[in-house]
């Protein structure tokens, strides 16, 4: 009788604690801050269907870059190769293979290794210049690479010239991020994850970070014109970035970033309208999409979604310098956010002009009315899911949706009264 009492109260004495706890971490979110959380309602008729495209790849896609130049799609594989595919999704044709990727075919625990985006620079006609995000060994160390290749626009072609822009030690086996994307004024956009298994490995020590670690959960801008930048690092820094300016910030920011406070910011994306969104894999309760301003800080480590994950104090602290994302989910709606592409198709009329955002494990898929320009009025819809762990979603020729699965499988979007293609 006596132990049954003294666990019971044992019981409650531990709910309690966990109950202070959780209390503590319930700080009120901001006012100024409107996100939006999506929950998990599925209608009846979806509004996308999906069918498996003939073409199909030994090693897993990580990206996928319609490419009107060259009427095809540019896709790249965790393997480190990269390769033309035709309009029609039916055939594939090798361009070239990174020799140095790091790929995980023996050891990937966060499943991130390899070859982690390819953008094509904007005077690639003329140049011949491609730039690449992938996972290298070299001298026994991993790192993490930004560089720069030259490649003649052949079949099964060599590269000519490799030149490292920006190479970061690894230090923990997750959280790489990596993508590229131009915008219209030929600026590169690099996003980088806070390489850390934990919240709690860095957070109470971000203002004594230095040199590459100061790169931890951001987004880059920099000038890549090769005319300007013949000389390593093979880059410059804009004149209108944020920090651009040295300036007695708290955290001396580099002059590099465009903005900060993601975890792991896998893809990103500029709409029709210029705007920069970026996704960003939560930890254990929140997905976001953030859509990205320079300066800005998205409060990771202290912030995921609503929650905050530090002390009362230090979040209270960082919460006026923080900036929101504009819509939010939880694990009732799915797992990891990994890509976002604009549904730029004329059906369904509801779709149209759209951003499509897409959960990892689940499948699912949702619509954000990306018009919108007050950040209280986003609005999310649920259209579809696929079979299988999506790892990329993009635009298709006709502005419909491709999805890659870790099944190494391509998946093209239907409206929900479409025929199924032959």
């Amino acid at each position: 009788m006596k132990l049954r009492y003294s666990i019971t109260l044992l019981l409650l004495g531990i709910g309690l604690v966990a109950w202070v706890q959780w209390q503590r971490l319930k700080i009120p979110f901001p006012k100024n801050w409107v996100p939006l959380r999506a929950t998990l309602t599925q209608p009846l008729n979806p509004l996308l269907q999906f069918e498996a495209a003939e073409v199909s790849f030994s090693s897993i896609v990580t990206g996928m870059r319609w490419v009107p130049a060259k009427q095809r799609y540019l896709f790249s594989t965790k393997d480190g190769a990269v390769w033309w595919v035709d309009r029609g999704l039916k055939t594939k044709q090798h361009w070239f293979t990174l020799p140095d990727v790091v790929d995980g075919k023996t050891f990937d625990p966060g499943l991130e290794y390899g070859l982690l985006s390819v953008a094509l620079s904007p005077d690639w006609r003329s140049s011949q210049l491609v730039y690449v995000s992938y996972l290298r060994m070299k001298n026994l160390k991993l790192s993490q690479v930004l560089a720069r290749v030259k490649v003649p626009d052949l079949a099964n072609a060599e590269i000519l010239i490799h030149q490292t822009l920006l190479e970061r030690p690894i230090n923990d086996f997750y959280h790489f991020g990596g993508d590229i994307q131009f915008d219209s004024n030929g600026f590169l956009y690099y996003s980088l994850g806070d390489n850390s298994l934990a919240s709690f490995d860095w957070a109470g020590d971000v203002a004594g970070l230095r040199g590459d670690m100061k790169l931890r959960g951001t987004v880059l801008r920099l000038n890549v014109d090769e005319k300007s930048t013949k000389a390593p690092p093979f880059y410059t820094i804009p004149t209108d970035n944020p920090y651009a300016k040295p300036s007695k910030t708290w955290d001396e920011t580099r002059p590099e970033v465009w903005a900060s406070g993601f975890r792991n910011p896998w893809k990103m994306i500029f709409d029709s309208h210029g705007r920069l969104f970026v996704v960003d894999v939560g930890e254990k309760t929140f997905e976001e999409l953030n859509l990205a301003i320079p300066g800005a800080h998205y409060g990771w480590p202290w912030w995921e979604g609503t929650l905050c994950l530090r002390e009362k104090q230090t979040c209270d602290l960082n919460a006026k310098d923080v900036t929101a994302p504009i819509v939010y989910y939880g694990r009732d709606a799915g797992i990891a956010i990994v890509g976002a592409a604009e549904y730029l198709a004329p059906s369904p009329t509801s779709l149209a002009g759209k951003l499509i955002l897409a959960d990892h494990v689940p499948g699912h898929l949702w619509a954000l009315d990306s018009r919108a320009r007050d950040g209280a009025k986003w609005q999310l819809q649920y259209v579809g899911r696929i079979e299988g762990w999506i790892t990329t979603i993009a635009s298709s020729a006709s502005g419909e949706l491709l999805a890659a699965t870790m099944s190494k499988g391509i998946y093209q979007s239907l409206a929900s009264d479409s025929p199924i293609r032959n």
